[in-house]
């Protein structure tokens, strides 16, 4: 019962680093997405300013524009997966402690019970026989 408990708990150990990657995983998407917006705003405000130089760039601004629109719209995609696979880990995890503690309830009762058959063998057995 023991080993089937240690391996329980290492399953949710490992349940809880995956899950916590999956989390990570997400952040570092959302990042992303945070600076691919900052650069999106950057390269606007550089053509609002209306810059003599910025006329002369605009191919290269609209192409940069472009590029950064696509790498936004895979990044919110990717995110969206992420973000699923945060909830299925999660989902496993939660499985994984309700298992643990279905086990280590089971695992208590198990020592409960052998813990009270000693006690009442103890007390079924003669006085004297405990001394030869």
């Amino acid at each position: 019962m023991k080993r089937r408990l240690q391996a329980i708990r290492r399953l949710v150990a490992v349940q809880d680093q995956l899950r916590r990657l999956a989390e990570w995983k997400l952040a570092d998407i959302d990042r992303q997405i945070a600076e691919v917006a900052a650069a999106q705003a950057d390269l606007d405000r550089f053509v609002d300013r209306s810059h003599p130089i910025s006329g002369m760039l605009l191919g290269v601004v609209t192409a940069q524009r472009r590029r950064l629109g696509v790498r936004a719209a895979q990044l919110k995609e990717a995110r969206v997966g992420q973000a699923e696979r945060v909830l299925e880990a999660s989902r496993s995890f939660k499985l994984a402690e309700n298992i643990e503690g279905r086990v280590d309830e089971e695992d208590r009762r198990h020592r409960e019970k052998a813990e009270l058959a000693e006690l009442i063998e103890s007390a079924l057995q003669p006085r004297g026989a405990d001394s030869h």
